[in-house]
């Protein structure tokens, strides 16, 4: 087939040039029409932009001239990024209709597109032979076309505390205090009960150094260390991201820490 390109423009192309051609590439549902040259002239603009920042940071890297010409070049870059973003995925859509015997314009495709239409068409043609015709069964399994994926950090959540508190221990009153079942009461002695309340102020620190002994912490602060998938707690969710300083119930806080996602930060008063 013979392809009618459009003439070749001589004249040097500019950043405004790719510019026009990524808004109309994204109003366009099919290839906009450029110069054959294309590719060949959006490289040779790449290196001339390089030279003007290589020019202006040998004068001044820190003066106007060189932050603007280095901003110039990244959105040059950015901008011949999407345009061949743009036009590929339309060619690849262009190559599925002709393979399935559809008519196609190709006036407005460069040279190197052009072969990679043609080679797109050949692809889906001979995989459509294959598969419709009954002459290729794949033996791979989904998961072996399946990339590998870096697995987070998994919290299970957790119903109920995995460290049990204990109570501090209240040396008991004589009043309403039933004995165990197992041991034998001998009431015969009654002076013995008086005997042991006439001295209360000895039970009496026994209970208070016991009620004020601390307990361990319900709650403790973390530093996130790693981005976590949403964690169900018993009265809310958690959403953690890496850097985060939060403050954590103890069970779910002791699991992040063991899975080195989190780090516990102790505060001194």
């Amino acid at each position: 087939m013979v392809v009618d390109w459009m003439p070749s423009n001589q004249e040097p192309f500019t950043f405004e040039d790719l510019t026009e051609i990524c808004r109309r590439e994204q109003k366009s549902k099919y290839p906009v029409e450029v110069r054959p040259d294309f590719y060949l002239v959006v490289r040779e603009c790449r290196d001339r932009l390089k030279k003007e920042i290589e020019r202006e940071f040998s004068i001044d890297q820190y003066s106007l001239k060189a932050k603007l010409a280095s901003n110039q070049l990244i959105k040059f870059q950015e901008k011949s990024q999407q345009v061949f973003e743009f036009r590929f995925a339309k060619i690849q859509s262009m190559g599925l209709r002709a393979a399935l015997g559809n008519r196609v314009d190709l006036r407005k495709l460069t040279p190197e597109e052009l072969e990679f239409f043609n080679l797109i068409v050949e692809i889906i043609s001979s995989k459509k032979s294959m598969l419709i015709g009954g002459e290729f069964t794949s033996t791979r399994t989904i998961d072996n076309y399946v990339a590998p994926v870096k697995r987070e950090p998994v919290v299970q959540e957790v119903p109920a505390r995995t460290e049990e508190i204990r109570p501090p221990e209240i040396a008991p009153e004589d009043e309403g205090v039933l004995p165990p079942e197992d041991e034998e009461v001998f009431p015969e002695d009654e002076e013995e009960p008086a005997e042991a309340a006439s001295d209360p102020s000895e039970p009496a620190v026994e209970s208070r150094s016991a009620a004020e002994s601390p307990a361990e912490p319900e709650y403790i602060l973390v530093r996130i260390l790693a981005d976590i998938p949403e964690i169900a707690g018993s009265d809310r969710n958690f959403r953690l991201k890496k850097e985060d300083i939060v403050t954590l119930p103890l069970p779910i806080a002791n699991i992040l820490i063991k899975q080195n996602a989190a780090l516990k930060i102790n505060i001194e008063l």
